[in-house]
């Protein structure tokens, strides 16, 4: 039988940010930013993008084209020629029909100036498109003809003379790439584009309307002012993705944060999508008159009209004199599109391990799914993860990459003579280390120990069937011991799913169905530990060696049953023990059970029916510390014993690490014993009736055998 793991690891980038369980094909983010002038604003404004794109948010692959190519992180310079070949082959060959490719223009634009009637680099328009405005934008000669608009690129830095890379030619070129294409344009008469390029999986911004100019930064702000380098429109759109205003330095080239918050984050999503970053520009966008009444140096207003396209209607636009706007509205395309922000995962350990991924910071996509491993050295083990401040047990542990997170794997000493070997459970995935094992032949003289524990670790099956699935479970040892072990058993008890099961030392299987809170919880030294106790939540009393905590029941109806169910782990000192104590006659303490505990937690039921309730007729009983235990939850069930099927099964299969397949020496007590040296394992195989849809399913497993400290 071949199993795989098939671990799924994708980026949501783009739609409404919600994570997936899987995705077959992950979404992808492609970005071209194009300078097409050596004017400095249009390449402070696409290094501006490019500081943002790289170092808040993950895109898979960029080109960075300008006519400045020696700003930091530029590709290859800017011209017509390396423009279409990034779009028609490079950006065609990235992107796939579930991606996002985002194209960012920063420079002059030619079109045609309605209001002053000035053709400014437009020519007649001769496209066939069909587009609603095609052949009607200008009165000409007594009709209406159109114009085609145009980015302007430089042909060679200073030379101020332009190639011009028409919007039919753009058209063209988009018509290769698959995927959602967002088209940012800052330059004049920008909006002229919408009606050639509008279409499906289409959004389209610009810094103004078809018939206007667009506007650089305000000539009154001084290097260092919030704003300064950059484009009036874009300044507030990059803002908004950037989470925070910026300016350029011109002698360093270098993007420089102000620590000034920028919220676009209209619906307190956490995100800010496209339309909101359109919407906070067009709030804050300084050359719309509206907003920063401001004007050009010969006195004329600065009223750019940013303008937006997503329904693939191509509206808005500028026919038979004015301009002519959506009716039926926009941005749902835009609203659900978000550029998902870089996440970190910042993967830490105490000593006594490492971890898979190693530990460090990484950084990947939102909604990513990563799996870690936490892999203790030789004489530890592992104990338990804090997760952004949250403990957790699982391992491997599935972190979901949907904010910045912070794990650090923690490690216990276990090598000198603490209990050892400890179980793993395989759970679907691994095997995940559960609890020591045969912790009493500590105290035995080296004689063979029967060992009964609930496993705590949820088990899958390693297999399916029609009528019987396969588990398993692994033995391992650590550094010191050398474990000696004669029979395995897997118990399963099938019960209803409010009734739970434990084992107590003997190997009687108990159930309880909702325990009893204390009334009181008092230690020695008068303290009140009551709230500790109530729920099996990693919040516990720790007890040292002398000292005890008396628990009251109150009142009761013990006729039945009286149950104790305690939560607990051992932290030191593995010879020691806890004494459950109750009042005999007169007065005093007597033990009526001395429990084990392991080096992780473990559930423990003790059974008082007997001995409940005190002479005095109280519900107290007290639990003596000899060594330093730790105790999370306590409990008194009186319910009678439940309905519940028991199987007792031994190993199909066992496969010794070094030796190879030792089936038979787990069979029986006949002191053939399958060892275990430091950096060793068993994997244990048993074969089970499939788990009935009605129930639920607890494991307990039961070992026989030694082990001896290796001097």
């Amino acid at each position: 039988m071949k199993l795989a793991l098939l671990l799924l690891i994708f980026a949501s980038i783009l739609n409404v940010p919600t994570v997936l369980a899987e995705e077959v094909n992950p979404v992808e983010v492609w970005a071209l930013l194009i300078s097409g002038d050596s004017q400095a604003t249009c390449s402070n404004d696409t290094q501006y993008m490019y500081h943002v794109l790289t170092e808040h948010y993950q895109v898979d692959g960029i080109i960075y084209l300008d006519v400045n190519y020696d700003r930091p992180g530029v590709n290859d310079v800017a011209n017509k020629v390396t423009v279409r070949y990034a779009i028609r082959i490079t950006l065609a060959e990235w992107a796939d029909e579930n991606d996002i490719v985002f194209i960012y223009f920063s420079g002059h634009g030619a079109g045609y100036n309605v209001k002053y009637g000035k053709k400014e680099g437009g020519r007649y328009d001769t496209s066939t498109s069909g587009y609603i405005d095609e052949g009607d934008e200008i009165k000409e000669n007594g009709h209406w003809v159109g114009i085609d608009e145009a980015l302007c690129i430089e042909t060679e830095k200073g030379a101020r003379v332009y190639d011009y890379y028409w919007d039919d030619e753009l058209a063209t070129d988009l018509n290769y790439v698959k995927g959602r294409i967002v088209l940012v344009v800052q330059c004049c008469f920008s909006g002229g584009l919408i009606d050639d390029l509008s279409g499906p999986n289409r959004i389209i911004m610009t810094s103004t309307n078809e018939s206007w100019y667009s506007y650089y930064s305000d000539t009154k702000e001084k290097m260092g002012d919030p704003g300064y380098g950059f484009s009036e429109w874009s300044e507030a759109f990059i803002d908004a993705l950037h989470g925070e205003r910026a300016y350029y330095d011109v002698t360093t080239h270098e993007v420089v944060h102000t620590d000034i918050a920028v919220d676009a984050d209209y619906n307190d999503d956490g995100y800010v999508s496209l339309w909101e970053a359109w919407h906070y520009a067009w709030n804050h966008d300084e050359a719309r008159y509206a907003v920063g009444h401001n004007t050009c140096p010969s006195g004329i207003p600065m009223d750019e009209t940013p303008w937006f396209d997503d329904d693939g209607d191509g509206l808005p636009t500028f026919k038979n004199g004015e301009d002519c706007f959506d009716t039926n509205g926009q941005g749902d395309l835009a609203k659900q599109t978000y550029l998902g922000r870089k996440h970190t995962l910042s993967i830490s350990t105490s000593t006594g391990g490492t971890t898979d991924p190693s530990p460090g910071t990484y950084t990947y996509h939102y909604g990513t799914y990563i799996l870690v491993y936490a892999e203790p050295d030789d004489g530890y083990s592992f104990d338990y993860w804090i997760l952004d401040g949250v403990k957790k047990y699982d391992n491997p542990i599935q972190v979901l990459v949907d904010s910045d997170h912070t794990l650090k794997a923690y490690f216990r000493w276990v090598g000198s003579g603490g209990g050892c070997p400890y179980v793993y459970t395989w759970n679907g995935l691994a095997y995940v280390l559960d609890n020591n094992v045969l912790g009493s032949c500590e105290v035995n003289g080296g004689a063979d120990v029967e060992d009964f524990y609930r496993l705590e670790q949820a088990m899958a099956p390693h297999y399916v069937g029609d009528c019987f699935s396969v588990y398993s479970i692994m033995l391992g040892e650590f550094e010191n011991e050398h474990s000696y072990l004669d029979q395995v058993r897997l118990l399963v008890i099938d019960h209803d799913s409010n009734v739970g099961v434990a084992v107590t030392s003997e190997g009687r299987i108990l159930t309880y169905t909702d325990p009893n809170p204390p009334i009181s919880a008092v230690d020695s030294y008068g303290d009140s530990w009551l709230h500790w106790l109530l729920e099996p939540d990693d919040n516990y009393y720790r007890g040292y060696p002398g000292d005890w905590l008396l628990i009251d029941f109150g009142s009761l109806d013990v006729s039945q049953a009286a149950k104790l169910i305690l939560r607990t782990n051992l932290e030191w000192k593995e010879k020691t023990c806890i004494h459950v104590q109750i009042l005999n006659e007169t007065g005093g303490w007597i033990d009526t059970a001395i429990l084990r505990t392991r080096y992780h937690w473990s559930t423990l039921i003790v059974d008082l029916s007997q001995y409940l309730p005190n002479p005095d007729g109280s519900l107290k009983i007290r639990l003596y510390f000899t060594g330093i235990h730790k105790i999370d939850y306590v409990g008194l069930d009186t319910s009678p014993q439940q309905n519940i099927q028991v199987y007792t099964t031994p190993p199909i299969l066992t496969k010794h690490s070094e030796n190879g397949k030792i089936t038979y020496k787990l069979l029986l007590n006949d002191q053939i014993y399958a060892e275990l040296l430091p950096g060793q394992q068993i994997q244990i195989y048993f074969t089970l009736p499939n788990q009935p849809n009605n129930k639920t399913r607890t494991f307990i497993i039961y070992i026989e055998g030694h082990y001896q400290t290796i001097k």
